[in-house]
C-alpha cells in the first residue's frame, strides 16, 4: 500500500517519463509495453478494490453510544476518508498516477512504432525502393 510520500515521489518519476516520451527521447517496444500496461492495469484494479473498501471504512462504525466509542469510531472514519493522509486520500492520487503511467507507456509504444516505420521508409528510400 503506497504512502503519501511514495505517491509524491512516483508522480515526479512518471512526469519525467512523460517528458522523455513527449520529447521523443524514449520509446517502448510494443511487446514490452503491453506487459507494463498489463501490470499497471492489474494494480489499478487492485486500487479500485481498496478504494471501494475504504468507502465502507469511512462510515461511522457502530461502536456504542459512549464518548470513548464515539471518539474511536470518528478516528477510524477520519483515517479511511479522503483527507490527504487518509486511506482514500492516498489511494485516489495513486490510482490517477497509475492511469497516467498507463497512458504514457501507450504513447511510448506508439512512438516506437512511428520510429520503426520511419526507419523502414528510410531504408527503402536508400535502397531505391518506392513505398507501395
Amino acid at each position: 500500500m503506497p504512502t503519501q510520500a511514495t505517491v509524491v515521489a512516483l508522480a515526479a518519476r512518471v512526469e519525467r517519463l512523460r517528458k522523455q516520451v513527449e520529447s521523443g527521447d524514449l520509446a517502448v517496444d510494443p511487446g514490452v509495453g503491453e506487459e507494463i500496461r498489463s501490470m499497471l492495469t492489474e494494480q489499478m484494479d487492485q486500487v479500485d478494490v481498496w478504494l471501494r473498501r475504504s468507502i465502507d471504512l469511512a462510515r461511522q462504525a457502530p461502536l456504542g453510544q459512549n464518548p470513548v466509542a464515539e471518539a474511536m469510531a470518528g478516528k477510524f472514519q477520519q483515517r479511511a476518508g479522503d483527507a490527504d493522509s487518509a486511506l482514500a486520500g492516498v489511494l485516489t492520487p495513486y490510482r490517477e498516477l497509475l492511469a497516467k503511467a498507463h497512458e504514457t507507456v501507450g504513447v511510448a509504444m506508439q512512438r516506437y512504432g512511428d520510429f520503426e516505420h520511419q526507419s523502414i521508409d528510410l531504408l527503402r528510400t536508400a535502397n531505391g525502393e518506392t513505398n507501395a
